[in-house]
Parts: structure tokens; sequence; C-alpha cells
């Protein structure tokens, strides 16, 4: 994924210690290299010093939720690809998060190739978004 010189970056935000240790595996087994945050304030923090080509956000977390993760993450780094995930969506948390910039929304639990296919669209959208420099 991404090009041959870098790996892509990707931060996984989410609560549950178990699902971040779940995604940074399967993601980290398909060459991405995975950025884990346990909560918005820390997903904040680290894209405040790293660029990352994707996010992935769960939206029910406690203090600042997937919602107000995803604003931030927008108005820190406009170009990463936020991809959101949750359990239970209220069709009001999908329709913010495309009205913010979500890329996508995928619902637990998740079917793994779904989840790649994705991303992959993700990717590709950033891309097209913002073409790299030519050197």
């Amino acid at each position: 994924m991404g090009d041959t010189s870098s790996r892509t970056r990707i931060l996984v935000v989410d609560d549950e210690p178990s699902m971040r240790e779940m995604l940074r595996r399967v993601l980290g087994s398909r060459d991405f290299e995975v950025v884990l945050a346990e909560n918005g304030v820390r997903a904040h923090q680290l894209a405040s010093e790293q660029a990352f080509d994707l996010a992935l956000c769960d939206v029910a977390m406690p203090g600042i939720d997937g919602i107000a993760t995803l604003a931030g993450l927008k108005a820190l780094r406009p170009s990463t690809e936020v991809v959101m995930m949750s359990g239970y969506a209220p069709a009001a948390a999908v329709t913010e998060s495309r009205r913010l910039g979500a890329y996508a929304f995928v619902e637990k639990p998740f079917d793994i190739d779904r989840l790649f296919s994705t991303l992959e669209r993700a990717l590709e959208h950033q891309r097209q978004r913002n073409p790299l420099p030519a050197p």
C-alpha cells in the first residue's frame, strides 16, 4: 500500500484495548505502520506531532467521542482520510461524520476483507485529492 518508499501510516483510535491490539496485528500484517491511541485526546496529540495517511476512529468513546475526535483530526491534518467505526451508529452520527469529512463508516464487528477494501478506497481517494508533488 502507498508508494514503495514508505508504508501507509494509520492511526487507530479506540478505547477498547482488545480492539486496538487486534487492529494493530491485522493492519500490521498488511504492511500498515500502525499507531494506537486510546482516546481522542491522545489522537489529537499524535496528529499534532506527525502525519497519518489514514485514521480509523471509534465513535463511542468516553470523554472526547469519535465525532469530536474526527473534527479535531480534520482540523489538524485535513489530508488524513478518516474512517469511522461503531458497533451501533445512530443515523445522526453517520450524517455528522460525513459532514465533518469522514470518508466512510464501518460497522463492528467488521469483516476484515471489507475493512481493507474500505481503507484501500480511502487511500485512493486521498491520492486523488492530494497528488504527490514532482521530485
